[in-house]
């Protein structure tokens, strides 16, 4: 304390090292209140896991913060958001129950950008399911994704997405894109659409026998627990 009382005189009388105290002042603040923000965020998000694995254990399920996607199920996450090497999957509830089906539930997170300028972090709430088909019915690839202005203005001059024209609000709601028209057209029964209808905001990915669903953003666990019975409700629409 007898230093700084000394010092003080000699920060009056010398601009330069008013100066230099003033930088190493909002140096040690910044610092500070960085750490407070950084224990902050890791004190919510340890609360948000526990809210996660509370609800998966009371239902029964396993919960795993740590989670790997590989092979064909990983094929709609790498389509939707990207075969970044970033990417990273993690708190997922194994063994979510959608009629005669069970799903994963999970955070899916990648970052965009090469530098600390650029970099961003992308944030979903992901379901993953392998369909069993029903006999007799054509599944085809399908990608769904929320429409947007730039889709609306893309298609004044070219079409790139199959509409629906019996149902223009579906269209309204939905980008569909697919290889093959006519076997989307028929996969759409008014059923599936009335169900996607009712859920906005998704983006759906499928091929082969998995179906992946996203919403974007880091949900909290109530809003966890409506994704699981959104994505429920889909997968049984589907695989009718």
């Amino acid at each position: 304390m007898q230093k700084l009382i000394e010092i003080f005189p000699l920060i009056e009388t010398d601009p330069d090292l008013a100066a230099a105290y003033t930088v190493m002042f909002i140096i040690a603040v910044t610092v500070v209140i960085f750490i407070i923000h950084s224990r902050s965020i890791r004190k919510k998000d340890m609360k948000r896991v526990e809210g996660l694995r509370r609800h998966a254990e009371e239902r029964g399920l396993r919960f795993t913060e740590e989670a790997k996607i590989t092979g064909a199920a990983a094929k709609g996450l790498f389509f939707i958001k990207g075969n970044y090497d970033s990417r990273h999957a993690s708190n997922m509830t194994l063994g979510v129950k959608a009629g005669r089906h069970d799903f994963n539930v999970f955070d899916y997170e990648y970052i965009t950008g090469s530098n600390s300028n650029t970099r961003q972090y992308h944030r979903y709430a992901c379901a993953l399911c392998e369909l069993r088909r029903t006999s007799g019915r054509v599944y085809p690839f399908f990608y769904i994704e929320p429409d947007s202005l730039l889709y609306r203005i893309e298609n004044l001059f070219n079409r790139s997405d199959i509409y629906f024209s019996a149902y223009p609000r579906f269209s309204k709601i939905y980008h569909v894109t697919g290889p093959s028209k006519e076997r989307i057209e028929a996969f759409f029964t008014p059923a599936v659409i009335s169900c996607l209808e009712s859920h906005p905001g998704l983006e759906i990915y499928y091929e082969g026998n998995y179906i992946t669903i996203c919403r974007k953003g880091l949900l909290k666990p109530p809003e966890m627990e409506d994704f699981e019975a959104e994505a429920a409700e889909i997968i049984q629409a589907l695989a009718m």
